[in-house]
């Protein structure tokens, strides 16, 4: 058994990509209002990866207990032995990033306030029936609802409200929560259609594992309408948050993250279609990808687009950078 591959399985390195890309779609939303506290969202990185890393382990812990998944039809793990061995490895790992998770969770509360126990708890648990249990959600119907409340509702809304509340006395009102609802709707869009390209990817394993996916149901068609439709509608949400509740002459550049998204999505769609993968990364993590570039352009045009920054947390506080693009926004 070679251990280095069963580490690197059970991490799963690329799907850091998403509480990464969480984050920063909440401090974009932030930033929209110019509440953009930059050391709150490191730590809620910090936290981010921590769950997103509890969820691996467990997922790995509860295929091994189950009999289920593709670990077993891994090279790395060659015989009965080997399998009781990382899934104790695995079981032990999530024990110990439940810990830090919560660990963090109580350092951003002395931060921001007890209040932020709840989401963090929520992120938990929707993550541990996400994947762990006799009939973890990944396995059915309701996998990417799971996923658009999981990442687009609790990571991105966490994040965006924990910054923006920040030493900030009217943050409870419309004109502060609505960026943060729209940008978590819009992201969680786009997280569902990397699970679909994930879904259609896997219809042969899931198949044959007995699990039910949207691709398996409605079949591949379907699902290539359902991922455009997906796609459309996160730029529909963002079209009308521009042109309703911006006021900056460049407030079309809020097209801009989705309508690339949707770009690159059709042309990686295509190719899935076609059976023509990206060399040795797999669909889903390509789509991965695809969601952190729109993480950070959609940080970059809220940044123009948004309002004078009045962030304390913020390391350096106005940057050059930033009030470049704050001068652009207002041209």
């Amino acid at each position: 058994m070679n251990r280095k591959s069963v580490i690197y399985k059970c991490i799963d390195p690329m799907t850091m990509l998403l509480p990464l890309s969480m984050t920063i779609v909440g401090t974009a939303a932030a930033a929209f209002r110019g509440e953009m506290e930059l050391l709150l969202a490191i730590v809620m990185l910090v936290f981010g990866i921590t769950a997103q890393l509890t969820m691996n382990f467990a997922k790995t812990a509860t295929d091994l207990s189950h009999h289920r998944g593709l670990y077993l039809n891994q090279d790395v793990y060659d015989g009965k032995s080997d399998n009781e061995q990382v899934m104790s490895f695995a079981r032990e790992g999530a024990r110990g990033m439940v810990l830090l998770s919560l660990t963090i969770g109580v350092t951003i509360m002395g931060m921001v306030g007890t209040w932020v126990l709840i989401p963090a708890v929520a992120v938990l648990l929707v993550g541990w029936l996400y994947v762990s249990g006799p009939y973890p959600l990944n396995r059915t119907y309701f996998a990417p609802f799971a996923c658009f409340v999981l990442y687009g509702v609790l990571c991105v809304g966490t994040t965006g409200f924990m910054e923006e509340q920040h030493d900030n006395p009217d943050f409870a009102n419309r004109y502060f929560l609505l960026p943060i609802w729209v940008y978590s709707a819009a992201t969680g869009l786009q997280v569902i259609n990397a699970w679909l390209l994930k879904a259609f990817e896997s219809q042969e394993e899931d198949k044959s594992e007995a699990v039910s996916s949207i691709p398996l149901l409605f079949g591949r068609r379907a699902t290539v309408v359902l991922i455009v439709f997906n796609a459309l509608a996160s730029i529909a949400c963002l079209a009308w948050f521009a042109f309703t509740h911006s006021e900056s002459n460049l407030r079309w550049l809020l097209l801009l993250p989705p309508v690339a998204s949707f770009l690159v999505g059709r042309y990686v769609t295509y190719r899935l279609t076609k059976r023509k993968p990206f060399g040795k990364y797999s669909f889903f993590e390509v789509g991965l990808l695809v969601v952190l570039g729109y993480s950070v352009l959609l940080l970059i045009v809220s940044l123009i687009c948004g309002d004078s920054d009045r962030s304390e947390l913020f390391i350096y506080n106005e940057s050059q950078i930033m009030h470049s693009l704050r001068s652009i926004g207002k041209y």
